[in-house]
This record gives structure tokens, sequence and C-alpha cells, in this order.
């Protein structure tokens, strides 16, 4: 299990932390994960290839469990709406941890310390990930360069999770627009950009040579620097998990049904706290 740091349980709470779902609810049941600067990168948690999801299947809405050699696991999706890209929900994770809000109605008795918990992406899988420019492994695995990927007859053990820094999901297309070097778009500056670039919320700089934008992805709380999606590229997509973590601990939030979800979280061999938020 990773060691807490000093100040990160109280971070949620001295910022009032807006993540890309938003802020946490009265009463809600929180899994948590936490980093540690003492402990391994969130990288190390990856998983690499990411690996789709046919026989556990995650649900659309909420968390269900599934239990292998004796430990039950939680398996949970991550929703399209409010991160559309991997990277937001990974680089979100790496800033401020995992905290995943989770039904009083989970069987809280199956999980232990050795539980973990499975986090799965509609995009996290890119069938053809050949189509994207050259990447870098994001665990520094050697087979991992595109040339013995491409000779890798396994096309679930094909991908690499470095593509996903060249898969930046654009939310404005504007050809018909002139966009020049002092226009501001989406409230970030885009330099020197030609007419019909694909813009993103926050700062942007073209690669002129390979026609995709660097952009500053923002998110509520944070941003981070990633690469668009080059705009001839038509991706195929397929559900996948894409993190393994174990769980800290459960928290559960001050408010109406509070004493109630204690009790819940309490019959888990986890290590269960309370929040006022």
């Amino acid at each position: 299990m990773p060691v807490l740091q000093e100040n990160q349980e109280n971070q949620e709470n001295s910022v009032k932390l807006i993540r890309g779902c938003g802020t946490r609810k009265q009463g809600g049941i929180y899994l948590e994960f936490h980093l540690s600067m003492y402990g391994q990168p969130l990288e190390y948690f990856l998983i690499d290839p990411p690996i789709p999801s046919r026989k556990f299947r995650p649900t659309t809405r909420g968390q269900k469990l599934i239990g292998r050699d004796g430990v039950w696991h939680v398996i949970d999706r991550v929703g399209m709406t409010f991160y559309p890209n991997v990277l937001d929900f990974f680089y979100e994770t790496k800033q401020w941890g995992l905290s995943r809000r989770v039904s009083p109605l989970l069987e809280y008795e199956k999980l232990s310390k050795d539980s973990r918990i499975l986090i799965a992406h509609d995009r996290a899988f890119i069938e053809n990930w050949q189509d994207y420019p050259d990447f870098h492994c994001p665990k520094e695995l050697e087979e991992h360069n595109r040339d013995r990927l491409l000779k890798e007859t396994d096309r679930e053990k094909s991908m690499c999770a470095g593509v996903w820094w060249h898969d930046i999901q654009p939310i404005a297309v504007t050809p018909e627009v002139e966009i020049t070097s002092t226009d501001a778009v989406l409230g970030g500056h885009c330099f020197g950009l030609p007419q019909g670039a694909l813009v993103l919320g926050g700062r942007a700089g073209l690669n002129r040579e390979a026609s995709f934008l660097k952009i500053e992805r923002e998110m509520p709380s944070f941003s981070y620097e990633a690469f668009t999606r080059i705009p001839r590229i038509e991706p195929k997509y397929r559900q996948a998990f894409f993190l393994s973590l174990p769980i800290s601990n459960i928290t559960v939030i001050d408010g109406k049904e509070a004493e109630k979800n204690l009790a819940i979280a309490q019959q888990s061999k986890l290590p269960v706290t309370r929040s006022s938020s």
C-alpha cells in the first residue's frame, strides 16, 4: 500500500478540490488511492498495454466486484462526459490521487487490504495505433518501441500507452474561421495557427511538420501538456482497463446518511476515515 504523504489527506479539504467530475458529495462513500514521494510513480500502476474489457466488463454507471484467487477487486469505468481523454483521468490521479464514489450497496465485506480498483476507459485501447506519430512508453518498456510492436502478432499486446499522449480529443473544429496568432480561442492562446486548425481549450502551439498541436489541456484543478490527434486519423477505440491501483482507504463525507454509510463502509477490512469534504 502506498505511503500517504504528510499533507495529502488534507488537500481535498483545504482547497475544496474540483475534479473533472465535480466535488465530493455529502454522505458519499469514496475509495481512495494516495501516491507518495517515497513510493512508486503512477506510471508503475498503468496497465500497458491496456487490456480490452470483455469477460469483466464494467457497468455504465457504478462499480461491481470480481473475484480472483480468493481476493475481490472493484472494477470501475471512467465516464466520457467528464474525462473524454484517458490522460484527463491519468493526470488527475497523478496530481491529486484517486477518489471514486461508490454505492452503499457494494459488498464491502469482501474488500480487503489486497483488493484493488481496476479502471477502464472507452478510449484506452486504440486498434489503429500505427497511424499515430512516434511515442514514448510511459513505463519505459524496451519492447514498446514501434518496430517491435509492429512485429507483435497478438493485436491486443501490440499497443503502447504512449499513444495516449498523441490522442487528445479536440473540442472545437473551426475550418471556416481564420485563426491568427493574436486570436484567443476558448480561453487560451494559439500561436501561429493556420486556417482550419483544431483548437482545444488552453494554450497551443503548432507542430508544422506533423500537422498536430501541442496543447496545454486545462482541467478544473490542474493542466497538462500533450498533443491533439492528427486530423486525418480516424481512431478505432475499444474499452479497456488502463489502471490497477491498491485501495489506500475508504472515506465517508459528512452530511446526510454519513453515519449509516460509515457503518456500511466499516464492514470492509480497509481503513475507513471521515471527512468534511
